[in-house]
């Protein structure tokens, strides 16, 4: 038996989210042929679990009680102390004024969960204890709600002359967009509470625009 195989006492204290419904190719890679384990991109209380022979991790696994993910640890949850975590760094942003609506069941309480904002895909809320804090993916970055990681995005591309008008949607922000000036990429951002919307190249109102272009 591997070192990966979770003891008894931990696969009771864990809380798995299956990943297999999920058609997304997420910023972490699993080790083959495997099976393992692997942390998490930038939480360290979270990590996960990869099947032998496949790339794409099929559970993502949570540590309760504030513990940490270890490597080494037969136990994988450990006090902060007892491990090195060096996650992705991502920005703690000022508290938003219509947060999301936090796991609350007691079951759920003592678990980090990652939750995306509905308004710039580049940002997540940080849910635990029912409180949820705000943070960013890094620049061009947008938050994968599935896989509960930030993902690359494509930089918008422009061609070289200015033949026609031509609109981009910005990658993660809902309420931006780039015109194409001889080959640069100029951003513009919507009036307040509106979105760009990708099909009629004009601002328009949130439940008139299909935001879901963060995988472009």
């Amino acid at each position: 038996m591997g070192s990966w195989i979770l003891t008894a006492m931990s696969v009771a204290l864990l809380l798995a989210t299956s990943l297999t419904a999920s058609t997304q190719s997420p910023a972490v890679s699993c080790p083959v042929p495997g099976p393992a384990l692997i942390p998490h991109q930038f939480e360290c209380s979270c990590f996960f679990q990869c099947n032998r022979n496949d790339t794409i991790p099929a559970l993502l696994l949570r540590c309760p009680n504030k513990l940490h993910y270890s490597e080494t640890s037969p136990a994988r949850c450990e006090d902060p102390e007892e491990v090195l975590c060096t996650p992705l760094i991502t920005t703690r942003l000022t508290a938003s004024t219509d947060p999301p609506a936090c796991p609350s069941d007691q079951s759920a309480l003592d678990y980090v969960y990652l939750v995306s904002n509905p308004r710039n895909c580049s940002q997540f809320y940080r849910c635990h204890q029912g409180e949820a804090q705000l943070f960013e993916c890094p620049s061009y970055w947008y938050f994968d709600p599935v896989f509960e990681v930030c993902t690359p995005a494509k930089e918008p591309s422009c061609p070289p002359t200015n033949d026609e008008k031509i609109l981009l949607p910005h990658p993660t922000q809902c309420n931006a967009f780039y015109i194409c000036d001889w080959g640069n990429p100029v951003l513009f951002y919507c009036p307040s509470t509106l979105f760009f919307s990708n099909k009629t190249k004009e601002c328009d109102f949130p439940q008139n625009v299909d935001c879901n272009r963060c995988h472009l």
